[in-house]
């Protein structure tokens, strides 16, 4: 059996190099290093779904979450 050795490095790992450079490998990132619209409503519901797995985790009364739930409310009155 013949075995030979590489010594060219072959394709860089998608991960190596810069924070910036993953994150536009991922599509996070435009080419020009600003945030990618398309990809931040993605990010959104996975924070927003995170949020509320913890939030009911949490709080298990209704009470309790009757009273946090008033309390976003006020804030998203106060906005409007």
């Amino acid at each position: 059996m013949k075995t030979t050795t590489n010594t060219k490095p072959t394709n860089t790992a998608p991960f190596d190099g810069s924070a910036r450079q993953r994150l536009a490998h991922m599509g996070v990132l435009t080419a020009g290093g600003k945030p990618a619209g398309a990809v931040m409503p993605v990010f959104a519901g996975i924070f927003g779904g995170s949020f509320f797995d913890d939030f009911v985790a949490l709080y298990q009364k209704p009470s309790e979450l009757r009273s946090i739930y008033n309390i976003f409310a006020d804030l998203l009155a106060k906005r409007a």
